[in-house]
């Protein structure tokens, strides 16, 4: 717990573009580095411009499988239906993904902190924020978040990486 420094901020509102997957502690990591190029090459066909850091939305984590959303923020929301998303819905499934959607992140309180080190280290970090959180009395609202601040193909070394968690809290 020592090694991570947790607070809360106010966590602005935030469009993004996405797609969604069952995972478990077991395949996330591998799941979501999948998404993070899947979502980028699709949004760099249909001209969305992406803002900032990949990220994963989790729902809830308390049990062994969840659902997640993959994806980058985006500048603004676009109308996806001037695209041809049949054909990428297609390629979204073939890829073990749902479909392409884009929507707002959530917006509100939260705890944080940042997580150095391997992505297959980041379930401590992620017990660490809610065994805080339940320590300090704060109702959760929602599954966590993780912004990707690293580029993984950058990182020479795995315990370069960083990763900036949020669990939202009323």
């Amino acid at each position: 717990m020592d090694q991570y420094r947790l607070e809360v901020v106010t966590v602005p509102a935030q469009a993004w573009l996405s797609v969604s997957y069952a995972a478990n502690e077991q395949t996330v990591a591998e799941q979501a580095e999948a998404a993070v190029s899947f979502v980028f090459t699709l949004a760099a066909e249909i001209g969305v411009a992406v803002s900032g850091h990949p990220l994963t939305q989790f729902s809830d984590r308390v049990g062994p499988e969840f659902m997640a959303a993959t994806g980058f923020p985006i500048v603004e929301l676009v109308d996806l239906n001037l695209f041809p998303l049949a054909k990428m819905a297609g390629r979204c499934g073939s890829a073990g993904f749902g479909p392409l959607e884009q929507g707002w992140l959530m917006t509100g309180r939260a705890i944080t902190t940042l997580h150095r080190g391997p992505y297959s280290e980041l379930d401590v970090a992620h017990r660490t924020l809610r065994a805080w959180g339940r320590d300090n009395d704060f109702v959760f609202r929602g599954g966590p978040r993780e912004i990707y601040l690293t580029d993984p193909l950058m990182a020479t070394d795995p315990r370069q990486l960083q990763t900036r968690l949020y669990q939202p809290i009323d």
